[in-house]
């Protein structure tokens, strides 16, 4: 993590931000030692350089919604539009590019499997550029995780 400039207590701020995302700027820095100021300087940064946001994370599933991540092949238009299309759909929580045999993952969150249905039809599948559309269904999540960079760096 040196190449990003951080240093152990920036990672130790991350740590405690995902234990609780509500944790006071005085509780952080009574944890790393720092001051109140300390902390919420390396807060602005770590947020200003978009390595962190400080968020309330929901789950779609247990709320009722259903969820799919789609595999989509782009021909005859740019990805990069394609993708920037798929980003103001409002069933889109995320659009990623990718290396494999699809070119973008665009993530969907929608209220039924009737609203699922419409939105592939309308808006995925027949966007022009979209070849192909590969949808995988989210029926269930076994782990979700946040510090995934805590081991990042470590060799096996």
């Amino acid at each position: 993590m040196a190449g990003l400039g951080l240093d152990k207590t920036d990672l130790h701020i991350i740590r405690l931000l995902q234990e609780d995302g509500r944790r006071s700027l005085a509780a952080l820095g009574r944890e790393v030692g720092l001051s109140e100021p300390g902390v919420r300087k390396r807060v602005r940064r770590l947020i200003e350089r978009r390595i962190i946001r400080v968020v309330a994370v929901s789950n779609p599933l247990e709320l009722g919604f259903v969820t799919a991540e789609v595999l989509v092949t782009v021909r005859g238009r740019s990805v990069f539009d394609v993708a920037a299309e798929f980003e103001s759909l409002p069933e889109v929580d995320y659009v990623a590019f990718c290396a494999g045999s699809a070119d973008l993952i665009v993530g969907l969150v929608c209220r039924d499997r009737r609203h699922l249905l419409r939105t592939l039809s309308d808006k995925v599948k027949a966007r022009p550029g979209v070849q192909a559309a590969e949808v995988y269904v989210i029926l269930g999540i076994t782990k979700e995780a946040y510090d995934w960079w805590a081991s990042a760096g470590e060799e096996s």
